[in-house]
Parts: C-alpha cells; structure tokens; sequence
C-alpha cells in the first residue's frame, strides 16, 4: 500500500489512522512523499529549520509503523516565503515527471492500494 503526498507531512495526517491499520494487519505501507529528499547527513542539527520537518516527518512516520520515502522534486518555496511559486519545479508535475513517477510507483512498490489526495 502507498499513500501519496506533496510534502513529506501530506500523508500521515491525512490518512495515518488507515495507513497504521494496514501496517498493525501486516502490510507492506508507504507513506510517499513527491518532495523531501533524503534524510539529512549524519550529525545534522535536526532543530536546523532545513531538516527540521524531515527528521519530524520521519518520527511520525515511525510512530504510525509506516515507512516514509520521499522522492526530490523540489522548487516550489511551499509557502514558507513571500516569493511567488516557482512552477516548472517542484510545483508542477509534467509529462516526464509523471512517467518517472508513475514508472517508480508501480516498479519500486508494486502497491494493490493507492492512496492520494
């Protein structure tokens, strides 16, 4: 099972409750996120604000019994900053993104369920 979201925290509020289900049965669950990139590099200040929501996201992940991956489709500004969104980034999902993403979803994880928002 893959739960799909924008942000590495879309998919554990949205649907932990479902999602820890799954995983207490014995299911194979993912929470996966289209931006976060990899954790950050060991020692790391995991109150720095740049890692701060990825070491978070992780933690919530953990305590719901799921795993999180997160893929680094970058470039929007999330609404952090009073910069206008950057599309054709980490904003916008193009035909070739969407073919890598889709590719990846169902060669990497082989999900029966999907869930998105």
């Amino acid at each position: 099972m893959v739960a799909v979201g924008g942000h590495c925290d879309d998919p554990q509020p949205w649907a932990g409750g479902t999602l820890t289900l799954y995983a207490e049965q014995g299911h194979d669950v993912v929470a996966l996120s289209i931006t976060g990139g990899p954790m950050p590099p060991a020692g790391a200040d995991p109150e720095d604000r740049k890692y701060k929501d990825r070491v978070n996201c992780e933690k919530m992940a953990q305590n719901l019994k799921i795993r999180l991956d997160c893929l680094d489709f970058s470039g929007s500004n999330c609404g952090r900053f009073k910069l206008p969104i950057t599309y054709g980034t980490g904003s916008e999902i193009n035909s070739q993104r969407y073919k890598e993403f889709t590719e990846l979803l169902l060669d990497k994880y082989k999900p029966d369920i999907v869930f998105t928002h």
